[in-house]
């Protein structure tokens, strides 16, 4: 049977009817790319023209291309209901982006997970103390020659604002890395990635919240940052709360 497809406006063809239902399987043509056959009413896009013939039972929606298709035809890719046609590009993007098939890659155990963190709290300390340096020169500048009461007054206001952008920095730190690199400096030079409960990258409200989900296992005594190693998936307790996994790339 002779077919044609339609793509940049051009239509092409004619190609054998395998040969189509090849390219298609493999993501060589877009689920959406027309397609047409001599004697069909129309042009379809190429996933509903190969529908016919489909075996009879429960059928599931491809979260791709939206076509329904038997359950048999559809696959779980990095959390995503795919079918057949849309598996290649599929994985093909989620690898572009950073991304892993969860169960197929390797979670990150507590050993590098806290070598990780150290690098962290030691980039995070030097930005500190470069900010706290300055906040004192100036809050002993302004109160010299004051009374010890105003001077108390003045430090007290001087280490509140110190503190506040401290938590400002390491927040921007963490949650910009982790969005923008999918990890932070410490995770990314030992190779380490933080993903969601999919396989994705964090997006920056995900982030936010598994930045303040730390908050919660450091309440812990620090015993939830110990739960990797037991988890089956190396999860600290804030993995948990905000669903994400720490992956080695």
């Amino acid at each position: 049977m002779t077919w044609y497809t339609w793509q940049n406006g051009i239509q092409q063809g004619p190609f054998e009817e395998q040969q189509v239902k090849e390219w298609a399987t493999a993501g060589l043509l877009a689920v959406g790319t027309l397609v047409w056959r001599e004697g069909a009413a129309g042009w379809q896009p190429v996933a509903e023209a190969f529908a016919h013939g489909e075996p009879e039972g429960p059928r599931r929606r491809c979260e791709r291309c939206g076509t329904m298709y038997p359950e048999s035809w559809i696959a779980r890719w990095g959390g995503a209901d795919v079918c057949a046609y849309c598996k290649p590009r599929h994985v093909a993007e989620l690898r572009e982006g950073s991304a892993v098939l969860l169960g197929q890659g390797e979670f990150a155990g507590f050993g590098v997970r806290f070598v990780a963190r150290m690098i962290d709290g030691v980039i995070l300390s030097v930005v500190n103390m470069a900010l706290q340096i300055p906040m004192f020169v100036l809050a002993a500048g302004a109160s010299q020659g004051g009374k010890p009461e105003e001077m108390g007054a003045t430090f007290l206001w001087v280490y509140g604002l110190t503190v506040l952008g401290q938590l400002g920095v390491q927040c921007g730190y963490e949650v910009w890395f982790v969005t923008k690199k999918g990890g932070t400096p410490g995770k990314l030079m030992l190779q380490l990635q933080v993903l969601d409960g999919e396989g994705n990258r964090l997006r920056r409200g995900q982030s936010f919240g598994r930045y303040f989900a730390q908050f919660l296992t450091g309440f812990t005594l620090g015993l939830g940052y110990l739960l990797p190693l037991w988890d089956s998936e190396k999860r600290a307790l804030h993995d948990m709360v905000a669903d994400t996994r720490v992956m080695k790339k």
